[in-house]
């Protein structure tokens, strides 16, 4: 099997940009964390709900990424419970049902005291045969 740590960390360039990283993966599950910066903060002083969002979608891709064929996202349900100011956010998302080509996935996000900020669902259109293209061979 693939190292998704490492192939999600390296080429999703967007999360890196933002401070994600994945911490640990398996078959149909992610765990990712961000430290929050000055630059993920709303104008009202809180992590913005966007960085909050992005951090969720990085750990779904990377769950529904690990059974080897390419999968993306068709649609995804973000709630928000409380807000955060500093500290490290942490995700974890663990897939909930799977066919051939449609999973489900369902997410918490915690602070670094464990209090739940938000939760995420999330559904994945497989592509069976078409692998993630960081890991296609060359041509």
């Amino acid at each position: 099997m693939p190292d998704y740590k490492a192939v999600f960390n390296q080429h999703d360039l967007f999360a890196r940009r933002n401070g994600m990283a994945i911490t640990e993966c398996g078959p149909g599950w992610a765990k990712a964390e961000m430290t929050v910066q000055p630059h993920h903060l709303n104008g009202a002083g809180t992590l913005h709900g966007g960085a909050m969002y992005t951090l969720a979608d990085f750990a779904f891709a990377c769950a529904c990424n690990t059974h080897g064929d390419l999968a993306v996202a068709i649609a995804c349900t973000m709630n928000y419970h409380r807000a955060v100011q500093q500290g490290v956010v942490r995700v974890q998302i663990r897939e909930v049902a799977r066919t051939k080509r449609i999973g489900t996935y369902a997410a918490e996000l915690t602070d670094e005291n464990d209090t739940l900020v938000a939760s995420f669902t999330g559904t994945a259109y497989a592509r069976p045969g078409v692998p993630l293209p960081s890991l296609a061979p060359p041509q």
